[in-house]
C-alpha cells in the first residue's frame, strides 16, 4: 500500500476513532453535514501535528533550517484548524500528546514508519517530507470538494499553499543533498 493510500486509510480510520474515543460525536451537532465538518477537522488537526513532530525530529537530527522552519509552519497550521475546533465546539484530538505521540494506533504507525524512514539519512528526510506534503495537499483538495463553510474553506485554502512551499523546500533539498 502507498504511503498516500495509507493515509487516506488511516484519515478514515482515525476520524472514527478519535470522535468516538474522545467524545467528539456526542459534542458535535447531530446532522451528517456536521459530522463531516467534525471528520475533516479532526483528521486535519492531526494530520498537521504529524508533519509538524517529523520535522521537529528531522530538524534536531539534521539541524537543518528547512525542517526547523517549516516545523514552526506546521505548528501555525495546528494553531489555525485549533481556532476551527473552538469555534465549532469540537474537541482537539492531539491536546496532551507529546512530539512523536498519537492516541490513534494507526496514526501512530504511520509516524513511526515515515520518522524511522527519515531518520536513516538526510535525503530520506527530506522525501519524507516531500511525501508528507503531496498528502497534505491531496487531502485539502477531498475536503475542499466537499464544499465546507467559508471559514473552514480558508484555511484549508491557507493550509494548501503553505504545503505547496513546503513541497517546494523539501524538493530543493532533495536535490541539494542527493
Amino acid at each position: 500500500m502507498t504511503t498516500q493510500k495509507k493515509f487516506r486509510t488511516v484519515a478514515a480510520a482515525t476520524v472514527g476513532a478519535a470522535a468516538v474515543g474522545l467524545g467528539v460525536l456526542a459534542a458535535a451537532p447531530a446532522s451528517a453535514a456536521d459530522r463531516e465538518t467534525v471528520n475533516m477537522l479532526t483528521f486535519m488537526v492531526q494530520e498537521e501535528k504529524m508533519a509538524r513532530d517529523l520535522y521537529q525530529e528531522f530538524a534536531d537530527e539534521y539541524g537543518t533550517r528547512q525542517f526547523s522552519n517549516i516545523a514552526r509552519s506546521e505548528q501555525k497550521h495546528m494553531d489555525a484548524v485549533r481556532v476551527l475546533l473552538e469555534r465549532y465546539g469540537i474537541t482537539d484530538p492531539t491536546v496532551g500528546d507529546a512530539i512523536g505521540e498519537f492516541d490513534n494506533p494507526e496514526i501512530q504507525a504511520l509516524y513511526d514508519k515515515l520518522y524511522d524512514k527519515g531518520t536513516t539519512s538526510l535525503v530520506k528526510a527530506a522525501r519524507v517530507g516531500v511525501t508528507v506534503e503531496k498528502v497534505d495537499i491531496a487531502d485539502i483538495d477531498e475536503m475542499l470538494d466537499a464544499m465546507p463553510a467559508a471559514d473552514i474553506t480558508q484555511v484549508l485554502k491557507n493550509l494548501k499553499a503553505g504545503s505547496y512551499n513546503h513541497l517546494g523546500a523539501f524538493r530543493a533539498l532533495v536535490d541539494r543533498v542527493s
